[in-house]
């Protein structure tokens, strides 16, 4: 929904800029005429926008649908053929009148609403916005207000460097208040960026954006559209994660770097250019790679458990060799050489996962259940599991931190 009211308004800016607004306004009242009409008509049908509908009732009201597609394509190629009218002054006129009722409306209106829009969005204990019409007149920020928050929070305590790339699963486990709000981005790009990777990453990331913007040729008016791409990705970026997602970002920064990018004069060819570029084009296959063999590696021993343990253990120790920052492979070794009694191995091994994540809350339980329930130590295990409850309050595992805090207390644990 925040995707749509973007375009909406990159749409708007470009036919206020553009010289061909006389014919984008024809298209979109060829077009958008007959798709109010079919959306208003798919909401009015149960069978089409409900769930737990028949499937008879999805039968007939799909029938009814798909024929009023048809019949909404009808009109959209007859309103197409009509010509639009000449940019003459009257028309101009008509138009400058029209933006202006419209835009005051919309300022009347959000000056009216806006406090009440405000205090709906902010609002932190705000339940998850119900996927049907109604979400559509909702101010509701979604729990998007909350993780704002917690990722603010995550970069005060690291102003400069962040909390590390990735890392806002972590912050969200260390501050939520509920199990509904679980998040692996703050969607909010900028947000992001300050609170994952500091202020010298938000500054690198505002640089290269401000670069690409800056750097765009000036744009013929079929070009101002494709100039609008990169402006409403980040302004989406402020509501949403679409840097996560290589097929809404990819081709943005593609159409980004097109319009930045000079005429290129081919250059002559040399050994060490090639030998460079084919250096850095395999180091980017590697990596790659190694994340997919890892990745095998790790399923090929979590499925030898309990059958070939130690085949578990040799295929673990070859997935840490590629992916020497992961703990997933760690796990599997580490019950691997549990499940031999190997126990010092094992100790070991989840100390090494501790050091190498200790803001993963997993490697903290996995360390403290096995000094607790394994080596039968509760004083060893508690600053361990208490490191675990620190990081997400509203684990379920927290019963194990009170548990080994009970056998403290009472005076029998020896270790």
């Amino acid at each position: 929904m925040n995707l749509r009211r973007v375009w909406i308004v990159a749409i708007a800016v470009w036919l206020a800029v553009s010289g061909f607004w006389l014919q984008g306004l024809a298209a979109l009242v060829a077009a958008g005429l007959p798709a109010a009409g079919i959306a208003g008509l798919a909401f009015a049908l149960s069978g089409v926008t409900s769930d737990g509908m028949s499937h008879s009732t999805r039968v007939h009201d799909g029938l009814i649908f798909g024929a009023a597609l048809v019949a909404g394509a009808v009109v959209t190629v007859a309103l197409s053929r009509i010509p639009p009218p000449e940019p003459v002054p009257a028309v101009r006129r008509a138009a400058t009148a029209l933006a202006i009722v419209v835009a005051a409306a919309l300022f009347l209106v959000g000056g009216l609403h806006a406090s009440t829009w405000w205090d709906e969005f902010t609002a932190s204990g705000s339940s998850e916005v119900t996927n049907n019409p109604s979400r559509l007149t909702e101010a509701s920020s979604n729990h998007r207000w909350v993780w704002w928050t917690e990722a603010w929070r995550g970069f005060k305590e690291h102003e400069l460097a962040g909390t590390g790339a990735g890392s806002f699963e972590f912050t969200n486990l260390r501050y939520h208040t509920s199990t509904v709000d679980r998040a692996l981005e703050p969607h909010n790009v900028p947000l992001q960026f300050l609170s994952e990777t500091g202020a010298v990453g938000l500054v690198l990331f505002l640089v290269a954006a401000l670069a690409l913007v800056r750097g765009a040729r000036r744009p013929t008016d079929p070009e101002i559209a494709l100039a609008f791409a990169l402006p409403a990705f980040l302004v989406h970026g402020l509501v949403d994660i679409d840097w996560d997602f290589a097929a809404i970002s990819a081709p943005v920064f593609l159409i980004a770097g097109a319009l930045a990018a000079e005429p290129i004069v081919r250059p002559r060819a040399s050994f060490s250019a090639a030998l460079a570029g084919a250096g850095i084009a395999l180091a980017a296959l590697s990596s790659l790679f190694a994340v997919w063999l890892g990745g095998r590696w790790t399923g090929q021993a979590e499925d030898a458990l309990g059958v070939d343990n130690a085949r578990a253990v040799t295929l673990a120790k070859r997935a840490r060799s590629v992916q020497p920052l992961s703990v997933e492979p760690i796990f599997v070794q580490a019950l691997a050489e549990q499940l031999q009694r190997h126990y010092g191995e094992t100790l070991g091994l989840l100390r090494k996962a501790t050091r190498l994540q200790p803001e993963n809350k997993e490697t903290w339980f996995a360390l403290g259940e096995f000094d607790f329930r394994v080596r039968h130590c509760p004083r060893t295990a508690l600053p361990e599991l208490d490191r675990f409850t620190a990081l997400d309050r509203q684990d379920p595992g927290n019963v194990e931190y009170a548990r080994a805090l009970k056998q403290v207390n009472s005076g029998k644990a020896k270790c």
